[in-house]
């Protein structure tokens, strides 16, 4: 009966488990190179996007460093935010994950809706879209 009351092997104190389990560093690395990448696809395709509007170099660049800057402060919010642990309480209402992909929903919309995005997306190729499609299937 005593046993009931003590923690069993892998639990804290409180004989709760840990909020998270530690992941190995690899993973970490390994999910933050992913998100240089995907960022940086993204301003690739902008970049190529702008460029297909035949617009000069000088406008082009001061689009690309807001664009980059803002990817940038977002990643690096709500990086931080999740080192301290931030998203980890799904018992808070409203979820805070829910928060952060919301504003990103959110952004996403404004940005989608805006007359000069669809003009962009216009110009980036659909193969970059459908990615690695076989031919003559």
């Amino acid at each position: 009966m005593l046993n009931a009351f003590l923690p069993s092997p892998g639990m804290g104190a409180s004989g709760r488990l840990p909020a998270v389990l530690p992941a190995p560093a690899w993973i970490d690395a390994v999910f933050v190179a992913l998100v240089a990448a995907l960022g940086g696809l993204l301003l690739l395709g902008l970049r190529y996007g702008l460029a297909g509007l035949e617009m000069a170099a000088r406008a082009r660049g001061p689009r690309l460093l807001i664009a980059g800057a803002g990817l940038g402060a977002w990643l690096a919010v709500t990086g931080a935010l999740a080192g301290r642990g931030f998203f980890l309480d799904f018992a808070a209402r409203p979820p805070r994950i829910g928060l952060a992909a919301g504003a990103a929903l959110l952004a996403a919309v404004i940005i989608g809706l805006a007359p000069r995005t669809g003009r962009v997306i216009a110009t980036i190729p659909g193969s970059w879209v459908v990615g690695c499609r076989r031919s003559g299937s």
